[in-house]
């Protein structure tokens, strides 16, 4: 499930906010935010070529976002201000 958001403001720390581009949930995972870009630079790359621009593989051959990569903190910055679980970062 997903619904929209806004900007969030930290219920602690009034002077930090995030806006996700929505909210998500189910009953496995809890709550997470939700980031989605559509670049339109890319948009004649292949699905592998953007998956080098933004994720790195884990020690378990999963892929994550890089922490390299200019929206890693955006997303951090999003699960610490809406207190979600998990994000999903969606190219």
């Amino acid at each position: 499930m997903a619904r929209s958001s806004g900007l969030v403001i930290h219920i602690t720390l009034p002077e930090i906010g995030a806006s996700p581009d929505g909210i998500i949930s189910c009953e496995c995972c809890g709550v997470g935010s939700l980031e989605i870009k559509c670049p339109y630079t890319m948009i004649d790359l292949s699905r592998t070529d953007i998956e080098k621009l933004f994720l790195v593989r884990d020690c378990n051959g999963g892929l994550t976002l890089d922490r390299r990569h200019e929206h890693y903190y955006q997303v951090q910055c999003q699960l610490f201000v809406c207190d979600t679980n998990y994000a999903e970062f969606v190219v």
